[in-house]
């Protein structure tokens, strides 16, 4: 319509957007201020609350089958319906609080998309969650013939992106 705001139409009916918003768990902020750090940088004295992964398939395959490693759960990881920052703070944070320490996998908001590489996604992981992934890495599939096909197409491809 002419004059009128194009909108995100990401939910067919505002009758959708009510009902989700009716449900919606809330989000208790942690703190006045939420530090990101790169993996590399964080020292001792730091205590992540959640890791967060931005990463092609191939990566995201291994941290998704680690994550449910040691559960016997079908869902390990989840993929709520949010914007960009919901899948990357609220809904891990709301896991690392509920104590299932499910992973998040996110950055499928559309609007969000065309601020990070086209072959990226996020999966956010509650501490720990990547305490207990780390724990079991060394028994797990990382082992296998398979993963070692699949390590070597990551590595190539981070030889052909550097």
């Amino acid at each position: 319509m002419p004059g009128k705001k194009e909108g995100e139409r990401y939910e067919k009916s505002p009758d959708i957007v009510r009902e989700l918003l009716a449900r919606d768990p809330g989000f208790p902020v942690p703190a006045r201020h939420i530090l990101f750090k790169r993996w590399d940088l964080i020292t001792a004295q730091d205590a992540p609350e959640v890791v967060i992964f931005f990463a092609a398939g191939d990566v995201l395959s291994g941290l998704f089958t680690l994550s449910g490693y040691e559960k016997a759960a079908d869902d390990s990881v989840i993929a709520p319906f949010s914007a960009g920052c919901g899948s990357i703070i609220k809904f891990p944070y709301l896991e690392r609080q509920s104590g299932r320490h499910r992973s998040v996998l996110g950055l499928f908001d559309v609007s969000a998309r065309p601020h990070v590489p086209a072959d990226r996604l996020t999966m956010a992981v509650p501490w720990p969650r990547l305490a207990q992934m780390n724990a079991d890495a060394d028994e797990s599939f990382l082992t296998t013939t398979s993963w070692q096909h699949v390590r070597s197409r990551i590595k190539r491809g981070a030889r052909t992106t550097s």
